[in-house]
Order: C-alpha cells, then sequence, then structure tokens
C-alpha cells in the first residue's frame, strides 16, 4: 500500500522526530511517508525525484528562508504544496505576508503544533490544491477552445472563399465572348462551377447539421430493417473509396435484424464516421465496417480504416465541434472539421457510446454501441420495418 507523502525540510534534526508523531496523530487513519531534508538543495533534490502532498518546510533553513525553496519550484516549474513553519519571531507579519504571497498555504507556529491544528491545516491544503487544480483545467479548457475557435474561423475562411472563388471565377470567365462561343469550353467551366457549388452547398449542410443535432430536435423512432440501412448507407462511401482505389469491406450478419430507432440521427450517427474513413484512407489501403447485433439488445458497429490516423492528443479533442488537426492538415482534405462532432453528437442522443483508438500510420478504429435493437417479436415479423427507409437515406 503507497502512503501519502509528505516532506519535512529543517536543519534542525532534532525537530523531525517531534514532528512525525504529530503527523501521525493528525492522520490516523492514513499510512504515512515522511521524507526529510535539512537543506535547501536537498529539499530540491528530493522534489524533483517525486510529487509530495504536502511540504512542511522551516521559515528558517541554514542562511536562506523557506519561502526561497517555493521561489525554486516556481522557477523549475515544480508544483508544490507548502506550509511554512517558524519559531522565535520569524513568524512575523511581514514574513508571513511574504510566504503566503509566494504561494505557501498556511504559516503555522512551529513550537505549538498540535494533531487537531496540522490536521486541520492538511484538509485545508488539500481542498486548496483541488481547488486550483480545478481552475487551471477550466482556464487551460478555456484556452484550448479559444484557440481551436479561431483556427476554426481561420479554415472556414479559406473552406467558404476557395469553392466562391471557383464559382465567381469562371461565371466570370463565360461572360468573355471568346469563351462563349466555344461550347466545350461552356460546358467545362459550367461543370466547374456546380462542383465549387456543390462543395458550398455541402458546407453549409454540415454547419446546419450540427447545430441541429446539438438541439435535439428530432426522434421519430421506428423499426427499420438493419440489413437494408446499412447496405444503402455505405453505397455511396463503397462509390467513393473503388474511385480512391480503396477496398471497402461491409461485414453484415448472416440474419437480418431490425431496429426501434429514429432514421436520421442513426444516419447521422454513421456518415460523419464513414465519410472520414474514407477519405483520410490512401490508394490501397482499406476501410472496414462490422455490423453486430448482440443479444443485450445492443448494436455494435465498428469502422476501422488504415488511413493516416491520429495521435493522442487528435484523438481526445477529434470530436470538439471547433477542433482541427493543424493547419496544412486542413487545407490537405476539405472539410468544416466537424463530422465526428455530429456523429458523437447523434450517438448522445440515441444513448449510446462512442469509441474512437488511432495511432499515427496505421489508421483509426471508431466504435459505436446503440441499445436500438427491437425486441424479439419485431425481429421476427419482417413487415414491420420501414421499407423506405433506403430512399431515405440514400
Amino acid at each position: 500500500m503507497t502512503g501519502i507523502s509528505f516532506l519535512l525540510v529543517d536543519d534542525d534534526v532534532d525537530f523531525h522526530p517531534v514532528f512525525e508523531p504529530v503527523l501521525e496523530q493528525a492522520l490516523p487513519r492514513s499510512r504515512i511517508v515522511l521524507d526529510r531534508a535539512v537543506s535547501l538543495d536537498g529539499a530540491m533534490a528530493a522534489l524533483r525525484e517525486k510529487p509530495y502532498s504536502l511540504t512542511f518546510v522551516n521559515y528558517r533553513v541554514g542562511a536562506e528562508t523557506g519561502v526561497e525553496l517555493i521561489r525554486r519550484c516556481a522557477l523549475e516549474r515544480i508544483r508544490l504544496s507548502a506550509v511554512i513553519l517558524s519559531d522565535d519571531g520569524a513568524g512575523s507579519e511581514e514574513a508571513e505576508t511574504e510566504a503566503l504571497a509566494y504561494g505557501a498555504f498556511e504559516f503555522l507556529d512551529r513550537t505549538n503544533i498540535t494533531p487537531k491544528g496540522l490536521s486541520r491545516v492538511i484538509h485545508s491544503a488539500w481542498n486548496t490544491a483541488t481547488r486550483r487544480e480545478e481552475l487551471r483545467n477550466a482556464l487551460r479548457q478555456v484556452q484550448e477552445s479559444a484557440a481551436a475557435k479561431s483556427l476554426f474561423l481561420s479554415n472556414m475562411s479559406h473552406e467558404l472563399r476557395t469553392p466562391l472563388n471557383g464559382v465567381l471565377g469562371f461565371a466570370e470567365m463565360l461572360q468573355l465572348d471568346l469563351i462563349a462561343t466555344d461550347p466545350d469550353k461552356v460546358k467545362e467551366y459550367a461543370a466547374n462551377i456546380i462542383v465549387s457549388g456543390q462543395r458550398l452547398m455541402d458546407l453549409i449542410v454540415e454547419l446546419l447539421t450540427l447545430r441541429r443535432v446539438q438541439g435535439d430536435r428530432f426522434q421519430t423512432s421506428r423499426p427499420i430493417a438493419g440489413t437494408d440501412f446499412f447496405r444503402t448507407l455505405c453505397r455511396r462511401h463503397e462509390t467513393q473509396a473503388r474511385a480512391r482505389n480503396v477496398a471497402f469491406n461491409l461485414n453484415l450478419p448472416d440474419q437480418d435484424f431490425v431496429m426501434h430507432t429514429d432514421v436520421d440521427t442513426l444516419r447521422l450517427a454513421f456518415r460523419p464516421i464513414l465519410d472520414n474513413a474514407v477519405k483520410f484512407t490512401d490508394s490501397g489501403k482499406s476501410v472496414e465496417v462490422i455490423i453486430a447485433p448482440e443479444t443485450t439488445g445492443v448494436l455494435s458497429v465498428t469502422i476501422r480504416d488504415e488511413g493516416i490516423g491520429m495521435n493522442k492528443q487528435t484523438v481526445e479533442m477529434a470530436s470538439h465541434p471547433f477542433y482541427q488537426h493543424d493547419a496544412s492538415f486542413a487545407r490537405r482534405f476539405e472539410g468544416a472539421g466537424i463530422g465526428l462532432t455530429v456523429a458523437e453528437n447523434a450517438v448522445s442522443v440515441l444513448e449510446g457510446t462512442f469509441e474512437i483508438t488511432s495511432e499515427i500510420g496505421m489508421g483509426t478504429t471508431v466504435t459505436v454501441r446503440l441499445p436500438v435493437l427491437a425486441n424479439t417479436e419485431e425481429n421476427d415479423d419482417r413487415g414491420k420495418p420501414d421499407e423506405n427507409v433506403g430512399s431515405l437515406i440514400a
């Protein structure tokens, strides 16, 4: 059993055996590990070696003060929770103010330490440390969110300008007399305008879809034939994969199954994942989709690709609405970078789970588990599933 680690920094070695039993009485139900240092250099060596729950440091350690230890730790970015001990008048108001200003939790009279008083100080310090850590995490999240939004807006500007420039540029070319009299050029430029316009439309649809799925303003549950749903859903992605020389394998169970859920939400849960799997997989590699109904009423869907993969930080941030891998990544692969946000929100609406595992250069696996399988009677009744589901998701 690992104990709670404390560090005592005091050049008065006679004080060490006095302090330890008081500490043990202050925390009678805990296993205490008390390390000792008689100099600030020794204390710094110990603090570099491992973190301590709390450090008790004499205000006077040789020719130096305990405040200097706090300063050194701050310079080396060592996390320190410190209580300053004092006696012989060292605990003046000026000294106490200095110690607390540099981050000490408490200023205690070294000559009058009791188990009850020490217990109070320890628990107060722990609570303060917890609150500080929560504030640090909150600040870090705000900073990350602000940076991600800035990058998102920068990339969004690029995504909007590129197709708009295409539309305007080719439209202006069509106004030229030389081009207007060449039917082949007119067709070519008109086709380019359509491609750019479709790209712009896709971007707008993505943004509107994100808004919609985050609002939870839908859910019309009905029975859906599972095999037909996934075959229809994957048809477009199979075509896209074939055009990129990417193998696309859809593994369905031998028996059909019935899902009882909202078809639009279900589509939103999987289409962005499939889009990414095909988009980020290079020629000659493969994408695999495994559909596995479970006897517990849960549908397990695994989408595995051999694409570029992601590092741990990117995996953790992948479903944040304003996060993209980096600027060069966004330029290489078109899109707003909100697909996984849409998917995860849709999975959440369906009360399912969403898990991503990935490795750079090895690919990405997304596993979605949804409690959408209908009961046995519905599975046995092939007439009940919605026959129009294919047209709804095509």
